[in-house]
């Protein structure tokens, strides 16, 4: 089937409306796109240092952790000023600070592991928290 010259134009200029059309529609749809996610994204370089934070993680190992034994427990501590300042601490004095806040053993009871008066328990750790305090001087791990 044979077209005249005139229905050939006709079809040409249909066709090339439709593909103008086509494109409009698909740059219209790309821009709306690129302002969609322009409201949601924050490039790198416009991050303050606390939202660049949020998306750090850190992974944790067991090999990273400082071990400690005492009285036949595994104590495993992660941070290492910490680890650091306890490893000051006189064994007897380690044992009860140990016993205490990570086993979370009470008084009578390191009195008993220890065989010692529970008294002297208090007096220990109350002695070993300031050395630990005095040690550690308002330091953290994120400052060394």
């Amino acid at each position: 089937m044979e077209q005249s010259s005139s229905q050939r134009k006709t079809v040409e200029h249909q066709f090339d409306s439709f593909c103008k059309k086509v494109l409009r529609e698909e740059h219209r749809d790309i821009m709306r796109g690129l302002k969609r996610n322009g409201n949601n994204e924050i490039l790198f370089c416009e991050m303050t240092q606390e939202q660049m934070d949020e998306l750090v993680t850190i992974d944790k190992y067991k090999t990273d952790l400082n071990k400690f034994t005492t009285c036949g427990f595994e104590v495993e501590i992660e941070s290492d000023l910490l680890a650091e300042a306890l490893s000051t601490l006189p064994e007897k004095s380690l044992n009860i600070i140990l016993l205490s806040y990570f086993l979370d053993m009470s008084d009578v009871k390191i009195a008993n592991v220890l065989d010692v008066a529970r008294s002297t328990v208090q007096l220990q750790r109350s002695t070993s928290l300031n050395k630990l305090k005095k040690y550690m001087g308002g330091k953290t791990d994120a400052e060394e």
